[in-house]
């Protein structure tokens, strides 16, 4: 039987309407990190790199226990689509038990931030400041993976505007807690780099509170009553989370994983190359929340088509997100050409020694960076789309192979072997995202071909 599907302007119009908030919640979360990176360079070039170091580090841990939750979304869409309200129940309250049990663990590696640095080959003093960042922002950790859970319940019942709501709250509330705490404020002793991380556990506490409140509050939300017995366990749905979240993680940290070893290098060549790279990542990242939002709008509405059996709904939602997140990198990269000394001018001090050596060192790799936006927003939406029909484990291979093997490899051949420094370093970023974004996208396309997420239709 013929399945009816929605037009493609329906697509379009209820992606954008999801996809307006979920973007607006990224490119919040991205907002905190900026914020964090322009105030600590206030400091100077040394506090600045490592703040770039410890985010790097603690983002590595942050993204494994962000992959076992978005293993979640998935779940709550197609139980969602299905109709399956104690599905859905099931599946938040398993989540909440895969952040808690990952974060305990996650915080004793975190423990050690200043010796593993060391280890790594960064200098000492830049890892001393790491490790007094980490050392606060460790605890930010469970409120952020309990945020991301009930992120994929507000998602599939369409109270994305309530998070979105939140979020600007949690904006906001870092910005004063950073101007606060940093330089000293209103009473309180001037922290530096550690001021920054006690904003962060604030706004992240701040945040979760926010969306448990008005989970039990909004009259949709609270008939799933999701915390009825959330301490009771429920086996196979934490087998299912852990089988499609572990996948999601190696993917994620594949990725993450790719620039934070290319922070690492960076660290290897100085302390301004590492800054000027810092504040290109930071760009790069901004516009690739927007791709990543429509990554998850992406994953929510193929899950519901998913659970609906519907095959050509499935296959709209995930172009529509995708020419929109293409049109979205094209314009970021013709920005990123045109203004390139205007855009790293601020996270500077003008007024600093070193600025002008870091605006020369991070103009060529923020060319770099607008080469591979169209890559970059490609490949998030189309694992997106995949993660909406349970495919996790060939991206995970794809992701590998991408990054460390091509990327990682050949930015490490052309910035030591071949001499090209800083810039090798970005040429391999490039190069890895670009190759993952034509095998995930080819893997979508083929996908019954190669027998991927088969729906009756």
């Amino acid at each position: 039987m013929t399945l009816p599907f929605q037009t493609w302007r329906t697509h379009l119009i209820q992606t954008l309407s999801l996809s307006v908030p979920l973007v607006g919640i990224q490119v919040g979360q991205a907002a905190i990190g900026i914020t964090d990176t322009v105030m600590v360079g206030q400091l100077g070039a040394e506090e600045l790199a490592a703040l770039v170091l410890a985010t790097s580090f603690y983002f590595v841990l942050f993204i494994v226990g962000l992959g076992l939750c978005q293993a979640v979304l998935p779940l709550a869409a197609q139980a969602q689509g299905a109709n399956d309200q104690i599905l859905l129940r099931r599946t938040i309250r398993m989540g909440f038990w895969v952040a808690t049990g990952y974060s305990g663990v996650a915080v004793m590696i975190l423990f050690n931030t200043e010796p593993i640095l060391l280890l790594l080959g960064q200098k000492p003093l830049t890892a001393a400041y790491a490790g007094r960042y980490i050392g606060i922002a460790q605890w930010a950790l469970w409120p952020m993976l309990l945020f991301m859970n009930l992120r994929a319940f507000y998602t599939v019942l369409d109270r994305a505007n309530i998070m979105f709501a939140i979020n600007i709250v949690g904006v906001l509330a870092n910005i004063l807690l950073n101007y606060v705490f940093i330089f000293g404020h209103f009473g309180f002793p001037a922290m530096g780099i550690e001021g920054a991380a006690v904003a962060t556990l604030g706004t992240s506490l701040l945040t979760l509170a926010g969306m448990i409140f008005l989970s039990v509050r909004d009259a949709r939300m609270k008939t799933f009553d999701i915390y009825r017995r959330f301490w009771r366990a429920d086996g196979e749905i934490l087998r299912i989370i852990i089988r499609l979240g572990l996948p999601i993680s190696m993917t994620l940290l594949a990725e993450v994983g790719l620039f934070t070893a290319a922070s690492i290098m960076m660290g290897w060549i100085g302390t301004l190359e590492l800054a000027a790279h810092g504040i290109v990542l930071q760009l790069a990242t901004l516009t690739f929340m927007v791709p990543l939002g429509l990554s998850n709008v992406a994953t929510t509405r193929v899950g519901l088509a998913y659970g609906r059996k519907n095959s050509e709904d499935l296959r709209r939602a995930a172009y529509t997100s995708l020419v929109l997140a293409v049109s979205f990198m094209a314009s970021a990269a013709l920005i990123f050409l045109i203004f390139p000394q205007q855009l790293i001018a601020l996270f500077l001090d003008s007024a600093d020694a070193d600025t002008a050596a870091v605006v020369a060192l991070a103009v060529p790799y923020l060319f770099l960076a607008a080469l591979f936006q169209l890559a970059d927003g490609t490949q998030s939406v189309a694992v997106g789309s995949l993660r909406g029909m349970q495919d996790t484990r060939m991206p995970m291979v794809i992701a590998v192979f991408s990054y460390w093997i091509a990327g990682l490899g050949t930015g490490y051949l052309l910035a030591f072997p071949g001499g090209l420094g800083g810039i090798g370093i970005w040429t391999g970023l490039a190069l890895g995202l670009t190759l993952a974004a034509v095998l995930l996208l080819a893997r979508f396309v083929l996908r019954k071909r190669l027998r991927i997420g088969l729906l009756a239709a």
